[in-house]
């Protein structure tokens, strides 16, 4: 029960600030799911306290539940990031077994879709350094949209792509959304959806483009149209996508107002789709998207179909949230406006979690708590030991700065 769950989880933490942290292992069978990561935790950091590390290892093996997340975007959360940060603090460095506990809870990092933060990356940086040199081989690489490592020459990070049936999972959620109150069918009729299935069917697109978020972000659509279409359409020539491969949606009204030519210089770069005023396009955009498995540019991030109210908000359904965050990093190419400028952020092939490839391991972090549920982890720490790496060359100095930040200069600028 919950009460018994809370009650085992008040023993366990009192156990282990004292001699007698070993009895809180009785009481771990009676955390529940919400408890236990806690619990374990507690455990799992008195051994490393008492310099048990074996029984540390034991544990940390059998992590499972994810941790609680701090945004709806389920990308961040401050317990992981104390845990971790607090493993490293407590284990010691001339402990024979002290890299079989690290690679453990790296394997834990590598199963969670949460990312740390810069403290924890900082505690590992300290723990590394007090190894007798020459052992690891430690520090921070940006990574390209291909999944290039900068600093780690020859090294790529694992694909990001979804399953079969990730994409089957989103377009059935996407499907069941149509018929809920003020949805698609309640707003239009089922022939708009068949005609853009038809549209779909005939063409392979590769990039689909929310045409009025991108005519609204890119200048004042409202008041000044026929200038915000024009640059959208140098903008989106800037793709260099096919026209044929190139999919523009919106709403009937993006074009009313827009003169014949400049509506034919569209309708040259790429297909136009247009909706009824009264149906949701951004559902359009994203059903086309995800039946033709092609990028999207947007710089929406999905907050009425995950389920968000705002970011300080966990999802409704977590399910659907992570799979879309997870097809939001792989496809989406985020408009961004900054003052005069726009550009996109492209999307990125590597699978963005923990992971261990070519005898490294590199663990995606924040270097500051993110602002908005659109941010990524730009920031990758990498170690290795010197002797299973041997050929790497590493443009990174082993001592590097804690107050290092790394930027990702592989973004697309247009004016």
């Amino acid at each position: 029960s919950i009460i018994a769950s809370a009650a085992a989880l008040g023993i366990i933490k009192g156990l282990c600030v004292t001699r007698l942290w070993h009895e809180a292992y009785s009481y771990l069978p009676f955390t529940n799911d919400d408890d236990q990561l806690q619990a374990m935790t507690n455990v799992i950091l008195a051994a490393l306290h008492n310099d048990d590390v074996d029984t540390a290892i034991k544990l940390v093996k059998n992590l499972k539940n994810p941790p609680p997340n701090d945004s709806a975007a389920a990308t961040i959360s401050s317990s992981l990031n104390d845990m971790v940060r607090d493993m490293f603090r407590n284990l010691n460095e001339n402990n024979k077994n002290a890299y079989e506990f690290i690679q453990n809870l790296f394997n834990y990092l590598s199963t969670l879709d949460y990312f740390i933060e810069k403290s924890a990356i900082d505690e590992m940086k300290i723990f590394f350094a007090k190894y007798k040199p020459n052992t690891f081989n430690y520090g921070i690489t940006i990574v390209y949209p291909s999944g290039a490592c900068k600093q780690l020459p020859g090294l790529n990070l694992a694909s990001g792509d979804l399953s079969d049936d990730e994409f089957n999972f989103l377009l059935n959620y996407l499907m069941e959304t149509a018929y809920a109150a003020k949805e698609v069918y309640n707003t239009t009729t089922p022939v708009e959806f068949e005609k853009l299935k038809s549209v779909l069917a005939r063409n392979k697109f590769t990039m689909i483009v929310d045409g009025l978020n991108i005519l609204y972000g890119i200048d004042r659509f409202a008041t000044d149209p026929v200038n915000s279409m024009i640059k959208t359409i140098n903008f989106l020539k800037n793709l260099r996508v096919p026209r044929t491969q190139m999919l523009f949606i919106a709403r009937k009204h993006a074009l009313s107002r827009i003169p014949f030519e400049i509506e034919k210089n569209l309708r040259s770069i790429c297909e136009v789709f247009l909706v009824d005023n009264t149906s949701r396009d951004d559902w359009f955009v994203l059903y086309a998207a995800l039946y033709s498995r092609a990028y999207v540019l947007t710089s929406d991030i999905l907050r009425k179909e995950r389920g968000i109210a705002n970011k300080s908000t966990p999802a409704k359904n977590t399910q659907v949230n992570d799979k879309l965050q997870k097809w939001l990093y792989r496809y989406q190419y985020m408009f961004v406006r900054q003052g005069n400028r726009v550009y996109f952020k492209q999307p990125m092939a590597y699978k963005l979690k923990a992971q261990y490839t070519k005898n490294v391991w590199l663990i995606p972090y924040f270097n500051e708590k993110p602002l908005t549920l659109a941010q990524r982890p730009d920031n990758w720490f990498f170690v290795y030991k010197t002797t299973d790496n041997k050929q790497t060359t590493v443009n990174t100095s082993k001592r590097q700065s804690t107050k290092e930040t790394v930027m990702n200069k592989q973004e697309k600028k247009f004016v």
